[in-house]
């Protein structure tokens, strides 16, 4: 049984030479690629989902610093529509009320 990081190398039985081990490492390496991509995707989309509630009219007038959270689910959104396998993710805005 393969684990949730592993997929099926599918044998492609009319290839004249058999798979190498270079086709395998570079299978696997695709593959670690493409989680670290989809999970920089499932990251971003959870942090737009937490600070949801700061882009709210009133909660952004209430706020002493509503840019810096604008920008910051700006950043968060771009790795979301272009997710990267090494992503940075922006430093969460203090929370600063008008009080």
């Amino acid at each position: 049984s393969l684990g949730e990081d592993q997929e099926w190398i599918i044998p492609n039985w009319e290839q004249e030479q058999p798979f190498t081990w270079e086709d395998i490492e570079q299978h696997f390496e695709t593959t670690a690629t493409n989680r670290a991509i989809q999970k920089c995707k499932t990251e971003a989309r959870k942090l737009l989902a937490d600070s949801d509630w700061s882009v709210t009219p009133d909660v952004q007038a209430s706020l002493q610093n509503p840019l810096d959270w604008i920008n910051y689910r700006e950043s968060v959104r771009r790795l979301f529509l272009n997710p990267v396998a090494n992503a940075s993710f922006p430093t969460l805005p203090e929370v600063r009320w008008n009080i």
